[in-house]
Parts: structure tokens; C-alpha cells; sequence
């Protein structure tokens, strides 16, 4: 499987961060959701994820009848899932510091459009495919939405609204 995975993903960074996410999330917010929870939170994430940018190039290819849209991109990897990782530990720990810095703090809540920005930048410099970017952004709205209306608690309320858990704040 993974010969597989690596036969996928071309920059083999991008599969150690793959990698390492699935780790640090399995570590962080397993013991938080439990297994069932992770499990269905890949899920709708990644199945969104794909789905939603399959449309988007799509829609690409409506407004340009260009067929490298559909044909010249390839719809793969994890990157909707990073971006996941990234919005529930911003659920998790949104006031956490990550740098002190004359300029200000860097905290959790910070991460997911500092880290939209740098999938932006890594797209634009080469470092990965066209649809990184794109499925990093669905990743982030799609487990937003999830984390934020729809995901069940042991207390049996849905969702999370919590006032630092908005979309803009």
C-alpha cells in the first residue's frame, strides 16, 4: 500500500507530510474524538474534498473550454485532510501560542489561513500539483462546516459554537 500511496504522490515531501499528519493526528485527536470519530471525519473530509474539486475543475473547464482542466490535473493526495488536521486542532486549542514575536503571536486559530497562503505560494513556486491549493481550501471549508454543525459529542449535542470556533473572528 505504500508503494501505492508513493506511486501517487510525485513530491515525496508532500507524502512525508501526509505522513506525519496522519501521525500527529492519530497522537492529538484521537484520544480527544476516539477512533470511530477520526474515522469519520477522513472520511467526509476526504470524500468532499475530491468531490468538491473535481466540480471546481469542472466548472474551470465551463468557463474556458479549456480540456487541461480535465484531462492535465490529477485529483489526489491529502491535502484536503492537512487542511482538516489544521481546523480541528483550532477547535481544540484555539488560544495556544505557537511563536512569540515582536510582530505578535502566532497562535492555533492562526494556522489554517497561514497555511492556505502557503499552499497558494507552494503552487505558485512549483512544489506542488495545480490542485493542492484548491483541495487544501475545500479541506478547510468542508471540515469547518463538519466540525462546526455536524459532529456528534458524548453529551449528544452536535457541532461546536463556540464563539472562537467562527468562521471570521
Amino acid at each position: 500500500m505504500f508503494l501505492c500511496i508513493f506511486c501517487l504522490q510525485v513530491h515525496c515531501w508532500v507524502l512525508l507530510c501526509d505522513v506525519a499528519v496522519v501521525f500527529l493526528y492519530g497522537r492529538l485527536l484521537e484520544p480527544l474524538w476516539g477512533t470511530l470519530e477520526m474515522i469519520i471525519f477522513f472520511v467526509i473530509v476526504n470524500l468532499s474534498v475530491a468531490i468538491l474539486t473535481t466540480c471546481t475543475y469542472l466548472f474551470l473547464y465551463l468557463l474556458t473550454q479549456d480540456t487541461d482542466f480535465l484531462f492535465d490535473n490529477y485529483v489526489h493526495g491529502m491535502a484536503g485532510y492537512l487542511a482538516g488536521f489544521s481546523v480541528a486542532v483550532k477547535q481544540a486549542m484555539p488560544d495556544h501560542v505557537l511563536i512569540s514575536s515582536p510582530f505578535g503571536k502566532l497562535r492555533n486559530l492562526h494556522i489554517p489561513l497561514f497555511l492556505l497562503i502557503a499552499a497558494v505560494l507552494a503552487r505558485i513556486i512549483g512544489a506542488v500539483d495545480p490542485p493542492f491549493p484548491i483541495m487544501f481550501a475545500w479541506g478547510l471549508f468542508t471540515s469547518w462546516v463538519y466540525l462546526r454543525f455536524y459532529q456528534r459529542h458524548s453529551s449528544g449535542s452536535c457541532g461546536d459554537m463556540a464563539e472562537n470556533f467562527g468562521l471570521a473572528r
